[in-house]
């Protein structure tokens, strides 16, 4: 696929629902791990919250092979909506990679509301190695994530 088609496709990509019903939404699912570098590029220009959750959404299922998808956890992070930061930290958790603590320590400082339990639940899942903790607070062993 021709790079300003994704371009195209990536401007206009914006999760309104878990239907599948999003604007190109098969078409980017296709494209797998080669459309992260695109909503990389995209992120900072978002300006609806919604848009820049997808990406990370999106990247979710890459989080642990792909550099690209990482880099997009950690930019998430000091996001201003609080929606885009879980994603983000889901994103992190599902990583497992270490080298995400001191990122997600710094985020701590300055986080409130909800985004502090989200951040502690995603250094828990990297600590523990277990990236279900990021969903499994208890630790019950009852919840899964599927990244």
């Amino acid at each position: 696929m021709e790079p300003a088609k994704i371009k195209e496709m990536v401007n206009q990509y914006e999760l309104k629902s878990s239907y599948g019903t999003e604007p190109f939404f098969n078409e980017i699912k296709e494209l797998g791990e080669q459309v992260l570098p695109y909503f990389l590029e995209a992120y900072p220009k978002a300006k609806r919250w919604q848009q820049r959750a997808s990406f990370l959404y999106r990247a979710i299922s890459y989080a642990r092979t792909s550099e690209i998808a990482v880099k997009l956890g950690l930019l998430g992070l000091f996001d201003r909506s609080k929606e885009v930061r879980y994603r983000a930290c889901m994103l992190l958790a599902c990583s497992l990679r270490k080298d995400c603590l001191p990122s997600l320590h710094q985020a701590l400082e300055t986080a409130t509301g909800e985004t502090i339990s989200d951040i502690e639940a995603a250094i828990d899942a990297i600590e523990s190695t277990n990236h279900n903790y990021f969903v499994d607070r208890e630790h019950s062993g009852m919840i899964k994530l599927n990244c």
